[in-house]
């Protein structure tokens, strides 16, 4: 049976007027002389809708601007269906509603799952400043998953939406009142105070009207954003010149409640389309409201208004029946209701309150007690052994109101008494005598300089401690702008771990941290903590890009801690940090997690003086580098760490000086100096192609495509695949960072290596200078793509976030500005002109031309288009701190050097390779035609090189080829290598002689039958 989940139902603010005297006044809206745009797909016939007729007094019709959508039946009603990716429409100029216009948008929507932010309609431009823009959106984040009017001033659904049937979704700006308003249906869901709206009614150049758009919002150049377009189906939408009452909007949804299903017409509680999801239930028959079908002590009609599934007893799945858990105060819809990381039943079964966090209120949560070996019933029991930690908290402040204290427990390392400091708006503070956590003097002292300002996230009050420590904190102010400093002198620990922090009052920011020289760059940081009810979840924010809320440094030494926050995108907040002891106990020098991890014995001073990996290095000396004590050669470059230090080169880095050259083939060369001859071309180019990189004299010709990189699965083992061995001239490996892809076979027997877009890519060796900067390059590759999207990265070096022309990220999408080639930039960007093929192997190809400064992309062996830049290409070599980047198989580097989960390959990779030259046409095509029988399923015979070719007046060009038993052959011939045409077939030898009159140009191949 399909079940649907619903959404939160909320109590309006004002009492609704009756239905029946709300028709009477005629507060039904449609068809209403105010209404600007009216787009109404339920009486069109079902297939592809080129254009929507707008019956609104502007009169101007809506145009599908990319893919034409199709209108859909769904549960009866008929919708334009959007597919997330080029589904859009543009409409007339919307003038009329720029600025701080009064305005009505009213929607019924079809959404099956909901993203972050899906637009419906729109206006304006994105870009800012704030409140510029008018995009009304159903899509769960909290800041703007409902209007995003571009900075503070939008609006989230707060919880009150519904997936999977059809909506009713209304918003509305009165500029009397400056408010935002939008409800769900019929019922007001949230409001914000946004003061006058300025939305934009031009382009950033002022040359473009902005038009109505639905399904898509517009950029700042005019043209529309292809990334937060709609995935829904819209039945229905009204744009209206001033701004509904509440009383109005919910006769609009009650006059047309019935037709899409919402109803009562038993008057039971429970809408008809509700009801019609399940046999059990008639939409005509009162009686089942007090029913029980699943036996899990709730009504259908209490199941219904709790948003549970009246045909499954445990909703949420945590093993106890939804009645249970309403009549506890548990939520049926979540498996955790406290956010503790114990499911409810399991709190159910160890007797603890599944919703509280601290359920016996001793200060210490229920799974930190499980973890230390106490009671979490018995508030008496407390965790013993705890290491010893130092919690400071900055209050922040502004507006002259300072933050909350900690006076409870707190942080990832819970503990109870923590250093508050709260001087208001003041950037510099201390010194400070600090606090341990059981409330003794450290004789540690903060001091902290650098901050413009210091900030409060919220001031209601907090709900707990965590709260308190998440609700202000010191201010890095813009990008540029300082570097928030805070030293800490005295530290009583031997080592120690330092968690930072890191939450703003408003998303998408991002900083760098650093804690006694280690750095965390490109953090970003979470929405603030819910201080309402107290429960919100830490969550370790990693270098990639996802959002987190606090961050570790391990294993730390020196009684001085110097940290840093410094703003990358917006701000760089920092809350609050704890230095945590960690504890040596056989005093060697290794910290005890340490040993723990890599298999020592933390009760055993010995193993600190051996050497694990036999690499020249001990286990004491490794933890001081940062090296691997269990791998003699960390950074996978033929030479062993301890011969990496003698030497001076870097044992985290395989090439140090990026001549493409490991470090452990650099015999005679010199590593630290990428040219050691000077003779302008660097030591692994010069290797590769056959020239002395001693001899200044001996120069390389670079002519002949020699693969840097070749990795080929055709024959590796099917199964998980941890390193990937590059075949290519520069050697090294291809090494899995996040999951563990795997090498796949099909039912061709075609092998390849299956990226699954989350958390599926491979790092390899530093990119050579050879191939960054302004220098020529070409990549091919055999790509299985089941489902084009819009930006899928096959690979890359570089890195992300400009200036133009400075990334190299070879794509397989659909998008035609960057779905082949980013380099960054509209004109540094390439696109398949619309030959991308999904579903097939597919042979992708990119060259580069330096001295043409063009780009060129091929499929199939095919040209598919190239490009002349007027951006000159300077393809970064390294990060924004100086670190080599590396080569990237399924995803990009950003500019901290680390790869983001959202741009990895959703595809199947089965060979690629890299060049340091611009391969030409007729070779593409040749590597194309000389692999294509294998990916083809014909992995029997192979494809014969032509060994033999010899012309005579009387019998022509004659072919031969050594030819395998049993098999028969086909000869074709092109003058374009493009176009193949049969010359013979059913050729059972090994030689063929063509007749025809000499060309200028005949191209032949040999094909097995």
């Amino acid at each position: 049976m399909m079940r649907h989940r619903w959404g939160k139902l909320s109590i309006s603010r004002l009492a609704a007027l009756p239905m029946s005297i709300a028709i009477a006044l005629g507060l039904a809206v449609s068809g209403s002389a105010d209404i600007m745009v009216d787009l109404d797909a339920t009486g069109l016939p079902e297939g592809p809708l080129e254009t929507w007729s707008n019956t609104g007094y502007l009169g101007e019709d809506f145009i599908a601007e990319v893919d034409v959508p199709s209108v859909t039946t769904i549960d009866g009603v008929r919708g334009v269906t959007l597919d997330g990716e080029n589904d859009w429409y543009v409409g007339p100029s919307a003038i009329w509603l720029a600025d701080a216009a009064d305005r009505t948008i009213e929607a019924w929507i079809y959404n099956p799952e909901m993203a972050d932010e899906e637009t419906i309609f729109s206006w304006g431009r994105r870009g800012g400043p704030d409140a510029s823009n008018m995009a009304f959106n159903h899509g769960v984040n909290e800041v703007f998953g409902a209007v995003g009017h571009w900075g503070g001033t939008d609006i989230g659904w707060a919880g009150n939406y519904a997936t999977g049937r059809w909506t009713y979704v209304a918003y509305t700006y009165d500029s009397w009142m400056t408010t935002s308003t939008v409800y769900f249906d019929g019922e007001y869901a949230n409001s914000e105070p946004v003061g006058l709206l300025v939305t934009h009614d031009f382009d950033e150049n002022y040359e473009v009207e902005l038009p109505f758009v639905v399904g898509a919002q517009n950029q700042q150049n005019g043209t529309r954003h292809p990334e937060l377009t709609g995935s829904m189906t819209i039945a229905r939408i009204r744009v209206h010149d001033y701004a509904l009452s509440e009383a109005e909007i919910s006769a609009s949804f009650g006059a047309e409640a019935e037709e899409f299903g919402l109803g009562d017409p038993d008057a039971d509680g429970m809408p008809s389309v509700f009801e019609s999801l399940y046999d059990f239930l008639d939409p005509f028959d009162a009686s089942d409201a007090a029913e029980d079908f699943d036996n899990d002590g709730l009504t259908n009609l209490e199941e219904f208004q709790a948003g549970t599934e009246p045909d499954n007893p445990d909703t949420d799945g945590d093993g106890v029946i939804d009645g249970d858990e309403i009549a506890a105060g548990a939520n049926p819809l979540d498996p955790d209701t406290d956010n503790d990381g114990i499911l409810d039943g399991e709190e159910v079964a160890l007797g603890t309150d599944p919703t509280k966090q601290d359920s016996d209120g001793d200060g210490y949560t229920d799974p930190f007690e499980i973890d230390w070996l106490s009671d979490p019933t018995d508030i008496n029991s407390v965790p013993e052994g705890l290491p010893s930690s130092i919690g400071i908290n900055f209050i922040g402040g502004h507006n002259a109101t300072a933050g909350p204290s900690v006076t409870g427990f707190a942080g990832v390392q819970e503990q109870a008494f923590w250093n508050n400091y709260g001087d208001v708006n003041t950037p510099t503070g201390g010194p400070g005598a600090l606090i341990d956590d059981t409330g003794a003097a450290s004789g540690a002292t903060v001091t902290w300089s650098g901050a413009p300002n210091t900030w409060t996230v919220s001031l209601e009050p907090p709900a707990d401690g965590n709260a308190a420590l998440m609700a202000g904190y010191l201010d890095t102010g813009d990008p540029g702008t300082s570097t928030t400093t805070v030293v800490v002198d005295n530290i009583p620990y031997k080592f120690y771990d330092v968690i930072l922090y890191l939450v703003r009052d408003v998303t998408g920011s991002s900083g760098d941290y650093s804690a006694n020289g280690q750095m965390k760059l490109g953090l970003v940081h979470t929405t603030p903590w819910p201080i309402a009810d107290g429960n919100g979840a830490f969550l370790e924010a990693p270098e990639s890009g996802n959002a987190g809320n606090y961050t570790v440094f391990n294993n730390l030494s020196g009684s001085t801690l110097t940290v840093t926050a410094t703003a990358f995108v917006a701000r760089g907040p920092l809350n609050g940090m704890q230095i945590v002891e960690v504890l040596d106990t056989d005093d060697d020098g290794l910290p005890d997690p340490y040993e723990e991890a890599n298999g020592f014995d933390p009760n055993s001073a010995a193993d600190a003086a051996l050497d694990s990996d036999d690499d020249g290095l001990t286990n004491l000396e490794e933890f001081g580098l940062g090296t691997d004590p269990n791998n003699p050669d960390t950074d996978w470059d033929l030479l062993n760490d301890g011969d990496e230090v003698a030497a001076g080169s870097d044992p985290f880095n395989p090439d140090t000086d990026q001549d493409g050259l490991l470090d452990g083939l650099e015999t005679t060369t010199d590593f630290d100096n990428p040219d050691t001859d000077g003779d302008q071309f660097l030591d692994g180019q010069e290797v590769f192609h056959g020239s002395d990189p001693n001899s200044a004299a001996s120069t390389p010709v670079l002519d002949t495509p020699v693969p840097l990189v070749d990795l080929d699965s055709t024959s590796l083992a099917v199964g998980p695949l941890e390193i990937w061995p590059n075949e290519g001239a520069m050697q090294g490996v291809f090494w899995s960072e996040a999951s563990t892809p795997e090498v796949v076979v099909d039912e061709n027997n075609v092998k390849g290596v299956a990226f699954d877009g989350a958390n599926n890519w491979y790092v390899g060796p530093p990119a050579p200078l050879s191939i960054a900067g302004n220098n020529s390059r070409s990549i091919v590759a055999w790509v299985y793509n089941p489902e084009v999207a819009m930006d899928e990265a096959v690979f890359a070096w570089g890195r992300r976030g400009g200036p133009d022309g400075t990334s190299m990220a070879f794509n397989h999408g659909y998008y035609e500005a960057f779905g082949a080639v980013g380099h960054w930039g509209t004109d540094g960007d390439v696109g398949w002109n619309g030959q991308e093929k999904a579903g097939v192997w597919t042979f992708i190809s990119y060259t580069y031309d330096a001295a043409l400064n063009r780009t060129c992309v091929y499929v199939d062996g095919e040209l598919a288009q190239c490009e002349d830049h007027t951006v000159i290409i300077d393809t970064w070599a390294e990060d924004r701190v100086g670190r080599a980047l590396r080569f990237v198989l399924g995803n990009q580097n950003e500019s901290s050097g680390f790869r983001t989960p959202e741009l990895s390959a959703s595809m199947t990779i089965s060979r690629l390779r890299v060049y340091d030259i611009p391969v030409d046409a007729a070779e593409i095509a040749a590597q194309y035609n000389a692999e294509l029988p294998y990916y083809q399923g014909q992995v029997g015979p192979s494809v014969p090189t032509i060994s033999g070719f010899a012309y005579a007046a009387g019998t022509g060009v004659t072919l031969t080829w050594t030819p395998e038993a049993g098999v028969t052959y086909r000869v074709q011939a092109s003058d374009n290598l493009t176009d193949w045409s049969d010359l013979a077939t059913g050729i059972e030898g090994g030689s063929y002689s063509d007749p025809a009159a000499p060309q200028d140009q005949r191209f032949y191949r040999v094909i097995p039958e």
